[in-house]
């Protein structure tokens, strides 16, 4: 799932998804209302950015944990620089963040964090 409010972004990141052989099951481009549709679905991933119009997206973060409705795994997107993006992604991380993605990013790597977990089938694999 991602969770992104430009839908620029949200179709770049799907597009690059779908590259590594996963399936994106859907998008938002609202904070609200996504978290309590978890509760009964194989999600394996969510990536949230955090700029988003209802909240941000540190904040959904934070419901998500309080809830304790999604065991998958949560990637954390921003843009922000410099100091603020170091106490940024250190708040993602306690609110159960597994990975950062700094905006603009590279295939390569969303590909890096993609592996940590989900191994990626490579053309000259068998």
């Amino acid at each position: 799932m991602i969770v992104d409010s430009s839908e620029l972004w949200a179709s770049e990141l799907k597009a690059h998804l779908e590259k590594l052989g996963l399936q994106v099951a859907s998008w938002q481009t609202k904070g609200t209302g996504w978290t309590e549709s978890l509760k009964n679905t194989s999600i394996k991933w969510i990536f949230v950015d955090d700029q988003l119009p209802s909240r941000s997206g540190l904040k959904c973060i934070e419901k998500l944990h309080e809830a304790r409705v999604f065991g998958g795994h949560i990637v954390f997107m921003h843009s922000i620089q410099g100091a603020a993006a170091a106490q940024l992604e250190l708040s993602a991380f306690m609110w159960g963040a597994r990975f950062v993605l700094r905006k603009p990013f590279r295939l390569a790597e969303l590909r890096k964090i993609i592996e940590q977990i989900t191994p990626i089938a490579r053309p000259h694999d068998p």
